[in-house]
């Protein structure tokens, strides 16, 4: 699924003080390879703490086994993650959404399920500030919708972890994980709208978490039309 970029705006994420994200493909290339630098240093963070058993693969050797968890003909999505707090503007990282199965897919919306990976370290103090912020670009990520550039309408609709348990960071952690459980407090909310439905494996990690209130989104999506564009 090849995706044109998304709106060229920078996107605020809500209840945050300072974060937002960008389509990367809409950033300088300098911005851009930067961003997958602090990416890889941040995503080696994560495991350390959350699963200190997995090697990324791109510390692994010539002849070591890599996980085909990603499925290049499916849709991405690179988020470049800028800390904008007291005036500054820190790149601290990516969010990368991935393997976009489309349940909406038409020429004025698409409503995807999604899998994450969180690649950021904002340096905030508190050991949980960046698991907040995670949950809240993904709730921000579910509850409201994008737009692409030519103005079609974009929405995660169901946020799917992957199953192997060697990929445990991509699922953010051990169920009884201070963060993994702080950023799924934070994708859930608090309003009756957010009591999104949970699925989870054996292990008590999640599977899946889908909208509450996925089957209406998807009817007004499906008969959303783009506004014509302007006459000069």
């Amino acid at each position: 699924m090849n995706l044109e970029p998304l709106a060229d705006v920078a996107i605020q994420i809500a209840g945050t003080d300072g974060i937002e994200i960008r389509d990367i493909q809409n950033e300088p290339s300098e911005v851009a390879a930067r961003a997958a630098e602090l990416a890889q240093s941040a995503l080696r963070g994560i495991i350390a703490r959350m699963n200190p058993d997995f090697v990324p693969c791109a510390d692994r050797g010539p002849g070591d086994p890599k996980e085909d968890f990603n499925h290049d003909e499916l849709g991405e999505i690179y988020f470049s993650v800028w800390d904008t707090a007291a005036g500054s503007r820190d790149l601290l990282g990516t969010f990368w959404i991935y393997n976009f199965r489309a349940e909406i897919d038409t020429p004025d919306a698409l409503a995807v399920r999604a899998s994450l990976v969180p690649m950021f370290d904002s340096n905030r103090p508190g050991p949980l500030a960046d698991a907040e912020i995670r949950g809240r670009i993904l709730r921000q990520l579910m509850m409201g919708e994008l737009e692409f550039a030519s103005g079609r309408v974009f929405q995660v609709i169901e946020w799917v972890f992957p199953e192997p348990p060697n990929q445990r960071p991509n699922r953010l952690g051990a169920p009884d994980h201070e963060e993994n459980s702080e950023t799924l407090r934070f994708l859930r909310g608090e309003s009756v709208d957010e009591q999104h439905e949970r699925d989870d494996f054996e292990d008590g990690n999640p599977r899946r978490v889908r909208h509450s209130r996925a089957a209406i989104i998807k009817s007004g999506l499906r008969r959303r039309r783009r506004p014509p564009p302007k006459q000069g």
